[in-house]
């Protein structure tokens, strides 16, 4: 410093004060308490954001100094909170409410029938016709039951036999005959229960899927000559 020169002298009272000057930190910066407050009102407006520009942010775990922020990360911040718009479902634009009915979703992977049509086609589940079970000759419903047939909605058969004889009865008997339409697609048997006079036997009730007879089937082919009480219930898938 020149003899005489004079240099600018600041009072130690003045710096970090209002109408002072600011001091600097440790790390030679102003502190951020000391920094003016940062208006963006008269600044010039930017109508679409590049990856490199930056907004400024105030970092709370910073003690809310001013920082700056890419838009690049903030999209990708954004883009794990939201679905992006350019996405669809079932080919429809996510850039507003999307509605789906039937007609937008397929059954399965594979099979891209609309669910609506499918439902559509659905078997109606009404309540299957009854109908009395033709005896053959002989045989009569037992008391005050009814032997009977029916075939619901998926091509099941259901046959209820509770009859009784009041003459001899053999083994291969045919006691009833289902009409087409009600017949199984193979020849088919079920345990049964016959009673003759006092005594109870465990045989078959089977029926011919050709004719749709339904015969006493016992493998000791006995002859059973007392008033008897024969009872089965069948179900079985008709043949078509």
């Amino acid at each position: 410093m020149a003899q005489g020169e004079k240099r600018p002298v600041v009072m130690e009272a003045a710096k970090g004060v209002p109408g002072g000057v600011a001091s600097l930190g440790a790390d030679g910066k102003v502190p951020q308490e000391q920094l003016p407050e940062f208006g963006i009102s008269n600044a010039e407006i930017k109508q679409k954001l590049v990856d490199d520009d930056c907004l400024a942010i105030t970092d709370s775990e910073a003690n809310n100094r001013t920082k700056r922020v890419f838009w690049s990360n903030i999209k990708e911040i954004l883009g794990g909170l939201f679905v992006p718009v350019t996405r669809k479902i079932n080919n429809k634009a996510l850039s507003s409410d999307v509605t789906l009915t039937g007609a937008d979703i397929p059954v399965s992977g594979s099979d891209d029938t609309p669910v609506s049509t499918a439902l559509s086609n659905k078997v109606n589940a009404g309540a299957p016709q009854v109908y009395d079970l033709p005896l053959s000759s002989g045989w009569t419903n037992y008391g005050t039951s009814r032997s009977r047939y029916w075939r619901n909605q998926f091509g099941e058969v259901s046959v209820i036999v509770d009859i009784s004889n009041d003459g001899a009865v053999q083994h291969s008997s045919v006691v009833a005959q289902l009409p087409t339409g009600f017949r199984p697609a193979e020849n088919f048997d079920v345990p049964a229960v016959l009673y003759d006079g006092n005594n109870q036997t465990c045989l078959k009730c089977f029926v011919r899927a050709a004719s749709g007879e339904i015969i006493v089937a016992s493998s000791a082919q006995t002859t059973w000559p007392e008033a008897t009480y024969f009872i089965a219930q069948l179900t079985f898938m008709a043949s078509s």
